[in-house]
């Protein structure tokens, strides 16, 4: 083979040469100072001739970060195009660039690396790596992807059967591989067809992680929700920490909202109510821009966006986007993160803070509320608050009978919409009693 970027890694020397870069950083022993331990089973990335990547699992399988070093190693060991595809590209904050970057630190080859603006750079042989997001609306998402040796599609579950398609279509060079990794949620997300519904494409590595592939997890505090949740609801554990479909059949909290556009005359007088849920280790941070009519008995989810592990800056990026940068909206935040809302106050936004752990308005208070308009809506763009109104579900006893008392997860979204909604009225009554969480939420 003479394909740039994949003829050197294919031939057994290459292959050996990159792991062996690995061992010798890691000291023969596959961790990095103690914080991560590459598995025998994410060391099968490394193996030659798929066309086809698929990884999946649940929470905290590093799946992202392993994906991260195989790529690097790629990059070090032959001239290689890298694209890193993700559903949408909020900033470059939001893309797989992160875990790229983590990845040259953690092997010591910072020296060998430059990361300018939208892409990675490998100083010696050229290699480079950039990153954009999937329109769902056009194809503008897969142009200037020719040449491309890598294609990594991180949160795979999100993007669209068409957008997914079209990256398919692009793996023209000879040797050129797409990796697709995500969480399950729905065996017909379009991922799962292509990959898990017993039909796989040709030359495809079937990955399936789990937890024992970071087994340093197990000794870390985020264990502690990995055993709460598996004594309190074993079905939503194995969705959220074993990869398994989301199949609860309580019933939905959100029946009756519609994906659609409003059209601007709705909203002439209506509120603007801008929320934000912040994000712990695996939860995703996630603001929203709603609108409330009252006239019209109209709420309509007209924005969101949803970030993992971000800071301030990303936040911030989060906030820009749904508010296109208006600082002067109120912004009804929850106040797990003092110092994160001071500084975003700090960056110029006005920020009000509902307590989650008092007496007052609670969660279903909300539900009600928001349940209560007889006109709701949700613009098409906002997929992951359509995904979540799908899952977001009420708690069933052990015969059956719906509980008062909503499921844990799939709520993200609609917490950040409910700060907004109710949160308004709450931070203005007292100085930010709030939002009850019930408990183990």
């Amino acid at each position: 083979m003479s394909i740039a970027g994949w003829n050197t890694l294919t031939s057994e020397t290459a292959t050996n040469r990159a792991l062996r870069v690995l061992r010798e950083t890691t000291g023969g022993g596959g961790s990095w100072d103690g914080r991560l331990v590459l598995s025998e089973n994410y060391l099968q990335l490394f193996r030659p001739g798929f066309t086809h990547k698929a990884v999946w699992g649940g929470r905290v399988t590093a799946k992202t970060t392993s994906i991260a070093l195989y790529i690097i190693l790629r990059m070090d060991a032959a001239y290689t195009v890298v694209a890193g595809l993700r559903k949408r590209h909020v900033s470059i904050k939001h893309t797989s660039r992160q875990a790229l970057v983590k990845a040259i630190r953690m092997l010591g080859l910072w020296n060998r690396f430059e990361v300018v603006q939208n892409e990675i750079r490998n100083r010696v042989n050229g290699s480079f790596a950039f990153f954009q997001g999937l329109e769902h609306d056009s194809d503008e998402g897969t142009r200037g992807l020719d040449g491309v040796d890598i294609f990594w599609l991180d949160e795979a579950r999100n993007v669209a059967h068409k957008d997914l398609m079209n990256v398919v279509r692009v793996i023209r060079e000879r040797g050129a591989e797409l990796i697709c990794s995500w969480n399950p949620l729905d065996p017909e997300d379009p991922v799962e067809k292509l990959y898990r519904a017993g039909n796989p494409p040709q030359r495809t590595l079937l990955l399936e992680t789990t937890q024992d592939d970071n087994p340093l997890f197990f000794a870390s505090p985020a264990a502690d929700e990995y055993w709460r949740l598996k004594e309190e609801d074993e079905a939503m554990w194995r969705h959220v920490y074993s990869g398994g479909y989301d199949i609860y059949k309580g019933e939905r909290i959100y029946t009756a909202f519609k994906v659609a556009a409003v059209p601007e005359r709705y909203l002439e007088g209506a509120t603007c109510c801008v929320g934000l849920d912040l994000g712990y280790v695996d939860d995703p941070t996630v603001a929203t821009k709603s609108w409330v009519n009252e006239k019209f008995g109209l709420i309509f989810i007209e924005k969101e966006a949803v970030g993992y592990g971000e800071d301030v800056e990303g936040i911030n990026d989060l906030l820009m986007h749904v508010t296109g940068g208006d600082k002067s909206l109120t912004i009804i935040s929850d106040n797990s993160e003092k110092r994160t809302t001071d500084d975003l106050k700090a960056m110029g936004w006005l920020i009000d803070t509902t307590r989650k752990n008092v007496d007052g308005k609670g969660v279903v208070d909300g539900i009600r509320h928001i349940n209560g308009f007889p006109n709701k809506f949700i613009h098409p763009d906002c997929t992951e608050t359509i995904e979540e109104t799908k899952h977001y579900k009420w708690r069933v006893d052990r015969q059956g009978n719906r509980l008062s008392i909503p499921r844990k997860g799939h709520d993200h979204c609609w917490d950040s919409i409910r700060y907004a909604v109710m949160g308004r009225e709450l931070v203005a009554q007292d100085d930010g009693i709030g939002v009850l969480r019930l408990p183990g939420w």
